[in-house]
């Protein structure tokens, strides 16, 4: 005779629990800050040799932030590497040892914020031949492969302030020689702030042959809320189920 009241209170209660799920996430998406933005700036310049190779100024203030090196010599043996520094200790590198120091090769998405291991320093690619032989060290080298569309991770200070950015890069390879190809940088201009590898604004498309990055609004603010909710949502939503 209970069955028909328990199965009233079972319903009522899933109810109840995705009405708060939906006011939870209305709750978050009105929070969100309305004056965050993605300041992007492409390129398509390649890293030459040398140790002066490439400044990058990620915002674009007339400052160098990170610092390209590539450097190829040959006596008894070739070497070929390219390094990426920050120009000031405080501005870092996605990556880090022990027991060597690489940069990471970050694909498209992947999220760039305090989370992430960072170094002043960090080797993209290495290559040393002898005899025929080569000998590849670093992400961006591949195992002598290369890669393409790959992001750097990077950390930098605009004043006292913390910013994340991100720079794209392919690498080739061509027996022990490697070539670095610059294809644009962006950074986020809220402090402390996350970015996703790749994540571009609207009003300002790429030249890469790959998707913007945006929510189902069509909106890079759109993509934002869609990943802020997304993990709470589902944690509502399993609560619900039981």
């Amino acid at each position: 005779m209970n069955a028909i009241p328990a199965l009233l209170t079972t319903n009522l209660e899933k109810r109840l629990l995705a009405y708060a799920a939906s006011a939870t996430i209305t709750a978050m998406a009105s929070s969100l800050p309305a004056d965050a933005e993605i300041v992007y700036t492409p390129a398509h310049q390649t890293i030459s040799i040398g140790y002066d190779a490439y400044n990058l100024d990620l915002n674009r203030d007339g400052i160098t932030d990170f610092q390209f090196v590539h450097i190829s010599t040959c006596t008894s043996i070739c070497v070929s590497y390219i390094d990426v520094v920050g120009a000031l200790s405080t501005n870092q590198i996605v990556g880090g040892g022990p027991p060597s120091s690489f940069a990471s090769a970050l694909p498209r998405g992947a999220l760039i914020g305090s989370n992430r291991k960072f170094d002043h320093f960090g080797q993209m690619a290495y290559a040393e031949s002898f005899f025929g032989s080569v000998n590849w060290r670093g992400p961006w080298a591949n195992g002598g492969k290369g890669v393409k569309n790959r992001y750097l991770g990077l950390k930098f200070k605009i004043g006292d302030e913390t910013h994340y950015g991100w720079a794209r890069l392919t690498v080739t390879t061509d027996f022990d020689h490697i070539t670095a190809l610059l294809t644009g940088y962006a950074y986020e201009t809220e402090a402390d702030r996350p970015i996703e590898a790749g994540i571009l604004p609207v009003s300002n498309p790429d030249t890469v042959s790959e998707p913007n990055m945006t929510g189902q609004d069509g909106t890079m603010a759109g993509r934002e809320r869609d990943l802020q909710i997304s993990g709470t949502l589902g944690v509502l939503a399993r609560g619900a189920a039981r």
